[in-house]
């Protein structure tokens, strides 16, 4: 999956697969911030403070509060300035050093855009079931008969 923000109506199918094929289906989620600076592949800011947002919850994963910064951050997407998603990070993410590692978190944001834009990703949320590309937010029950075709197919 590639985007900023876990998605959590495909999270939950995907938790479903998890438990009850356990190794057989992964999640896997990817920084596409719609920002030049930290994403080659957009030519004009599309999300206020994407790569800071970004980068705080990476950092705030670190400290296993990336789903409150998340949250944080989806609330809080209207208003969003770098300032604030700095603050946010520190306050909601628990990431009191952002400044001294925004730099090196910042290049890891960059390497997950140059792969999506390798994989022809130009949008967020997108997902891919066994390299098979999904450019929109669909219904959950599309998820779950997606990847409950791809085990049955791969005989599981």
């Amino acid at each position: 999956m590639m985007g900023t923000a876990r998605t959590s109506f495909s999270a939950s199918v995907f938790a479903k697969y998890a438990a009850s094929h356990p190794g057989a289906v992964r999640l896997v989620s990817r920084d596409f911030p719609l920002e030049p600076e930290c994403n080659a592949g957009v030519t004009r800011a599309l999300h206020a403070a994407a790569c800071e947002a970004a980068v705080a919850v990476r950092l705030a994963a670190e400290r296993g509060k990336a789903e409150a910064m998340e949250d944080w951050l989806a609330r809080n997407h209207a208003t969003l300035t770098p300032e604030l998603v700095r603050s946010a990070a520190r306050d909601v993410g628990g990431v009191p050093d952002l400044e001294a590692r925004y730099a090196g978190a910042l290049a890891a944001v960059k390497t997950d855009a140059a792969l999506a834009g390798l994989n022809n990703v130009r949008s967020t949320p997108t997902f891919f079931i066994n390299g098979r590309m999904i450019a929109q937010v669909l219904p959950p029950q599309f998820f779950d008969a997606a990847l409950a075709y791809e085990l049955r197919k791969a005989g599981k």
